[in-house]
């Protein structure tokens, strides 16, 4: 996941959990916090280096685990809806031999339209894409990203 919040591009990578008990992506530390004038290659090497970490077959986390915290922490707010308020995003998914970034919709932090929803005009790269080439395409899709 890729946001802009407040000059800020924050990076953080997922790991998915064992597919035989659930299977579903989380949130990993630790969370990458660039300047928001940084070069493409810059955004885009950050990109590349958490889809590195990401890993799969992890542990379910405890019940309650707080998995938002090191993105606030990064972002220097306290709570989901000052994370969310002024937030956009994009997610980036390595499958195969290609890389797809989606703009995001934030719907807010309270709501039935609530969280982070892809929209229609994802980007997909081929995976050997250079940082450049990545990183200019995330910042597109943070430009087409919306907010609530």
């Amino acid at each position: 996941m890729v946001y802009l919040r407040d000059g800020r591009i924050f990076v953080q990578a997922s790991d998915r959990t064992d597919l035989r008990t659930a299977g579903f992506w989380i949130a990993a530390p630790p969370v990458v916090s660039l300047d928001a004038s940084v070069s493409a290659a810059t955004t885009g090497q950050a990109v590349l280096d958490a889809l590195a970490r990401s890993r799969v077959d992890v542990s379910v986390p405890d019940l309650g685990a707080d998995l938002e915290a090191p993105l606030r922490n990064a972002a220097g707010v306290r709570s989901r809806c000052a994370l969310m308020t002024g937030t956009r995003a994009c997610s980036v998914h390595r499958e195969e031999d290609r890389i797809r970034i989606d703009p995001l919709r934030n719907g807010g932090s309270s709501g039935d339209e609530r969280g982070f929803s892809a929209l229609p005009d994802s980007e997909t790269l081929e995976a050997a894409a250079t940082a450049d080439v990545i990183g200019r395409a995330v910042l597109i899709a943070l430009e087409k990203a919306t907010l609530g």
